[in-house]
């Protein structure tokens, strides 16, 4: 079982980032003498709100590859995208293959050979804007080998999707840690289980001398969580389907909390309120 020191650092964590300074934090035993839901307990100004914790969690082989492509992307925005100033306005997925999955120690040479992909095309083709082009094509022969001079994305991608935006001409390329038909971030069935499972705990829970009680799904910044999509405006909008959001109004809980330990981004499913994280 998960340390209750490691529930009020994760809590304290996130209230830094979210709440007025200088709370007292504590666990539900020191603040009411019983243990269960929710797990701690801040204080301020004699007002006391509950927060229940739990991890997110995703398929461990599905979150192996949104960690890789997580680190393609950040590793060609910070050290690559400068010399690849000629690509600067273009956008580019890909679809990784999922029985071969990219291995860790070719990440530098995956992402290279990612962009020398996009400016082979680049020097040959005009790109019009805003008009993505898929590699190979949707109907192209079986025989078709868009990626034969480039080994890795031979091995580790299905297909690959480039798109330029002129309006935008003056950002780096960027690699997105997305995939092109199958989302790889932060899935929408995982959030909307865990929200129900705690609905259930909500139950039995002791709120007798509580304002409200929040719920807090913590990502990436302990080992009991795994891997989510940055929290940007358009991931945003997605998690922010009616489906989901109708299931956070319907748990019981004041507040529904997706918080991205690493980064910093949170989202609030019942309100809206986002706090994003800057995009490559």
């Amino acid at each position: 079982m998960w340390k209750k020191s490691g529930e009020i650092e994760t809590a304290c964590r996130f209230l830094k980032d979210h709440c007025p300074p200088n709370n007292l934090v504590s666990t539900l035993k020191e603040f009411s003498g019983v243990d269960g839901c929710p797990d701690v307990i801040f204080s301020k100004n004699a007002e006391h709100i509950g927060i229940e914790l739990t991890a997110y969690s995703s398929d461990e082989r599905l979150n192996r590859l949104c960690t890789l492509m997580l680190r393609v992307s950040d590793f060609v925005f910070k050290y690559l995208a400068a010399e690849y100033a000629d690509l600067n306005g273009y956008f580019i997925r890909y679809s990784p293959n999922e029985e071969d999955v990219l291995r860790e120690r070719d990440v530098k040479s995956f992402a290279i050979e990612l962009l020398n992909f996009a400016r082979s095309l680049y020097t040959q083709h005009h790109f019009r804007d805003g008009n993505p082009r898929r590699f190979p094509k949707f109907n192209a022969r079986p025989s078709a080998r868009p990626f034969e001079n480039f080994e890795l994305l031979q091995k580790y991608v299905a297909a690959v999707s480039i798109e330029f935006h002129e309006w935008n001409d003056e950002s780096p390329v960027f690699i997105s840690p997305d995939g092109i038909a199958r989302h790889y971030g932060t899935s929408e069935q995982i959030l909307s289980e865990t929200i129900s499972g705690k609905k259930l705990k909500l139950h039995k829970a002791h709120v007798d001398g509580l304002r409200e009680v929040w719920l807090l799904i913590h990502a990436t910044g302990n080992p009991r969580s795994s891997l989510i999509a940055p929290i940007h405006e358009s991931e945003t909008e997605r998690l922010l389907a009616d489906s989901l959001r109708l299931c956070a109004k319907n748990s019981g809980f004041d507040k529904v909390f997706v918080w991205d330990g690493l980064r910093g981004g949170s989202i609030e499913l019942i309100s809206g309120n986002a706090n994003l994280v800057a995009t490559a």
